[in-house]
């Protein structure tokens, strides 16, 4: 997940990353942040907070602040999915990875008993029939 937060300011900004309200420690494994001038005549910068692995349901907020005073001024994103791995499906509303009931289609395509699990589906027998190989 890659958050990107452009501040001006004379003098210069520092800004504080929170997630979910807390402050967030930057470590340089979990959360890494680089701030760039990206126009030294207008004290402008760009702060790019990295997080790995992707903090999914989570808000960021980016608050800046400077020697003159802090601003009430900042910014929340909230990190989505936008794919979702095999077994589960985007759901449009909350932007989580649902799972998929795979033995609501076609009875999973087992022959008896379908059990529905997380991100896939186990087949198995009724008593006195064993699984083919």
């Amino acid at each position: 997940t890659i958050l990107t937060c452009t501040t001006t300011g004379s003098p210069a900004t520092t800004v504080t990353w929170k997630r979910n309200g807390q402050p967030v420690a930057i470590d340089g494994r979990t959360y890494n942040m680089v701030q760039t001038v990206t126009n030294r005549a207008s004290a402008t910068y760009q702060n790019v907070l990295t997080v790995s692995p992707p903090a999914l349901g989570s808000t960021f907020t980016c608050a800046v602040s400077n020697t003159l005073g802090s601003s009430a001024m900042s910014d929340s994103v909230t990190v989505v999915a936008t794919t979702c791995e095999a077994g589960y499906t985007l759901n449009s509303v909350t932007w989580n990875c649902d799972d998929i009931d795979e033995c609501e289609t076609n009875n999973g395509n087992c022959d008896q008993a379908c059990t529905n699990t997380a991100g896939s589906r186990e087949c198995s027998c009724s008593c006195g029939y064993r699984l083919a190989s």
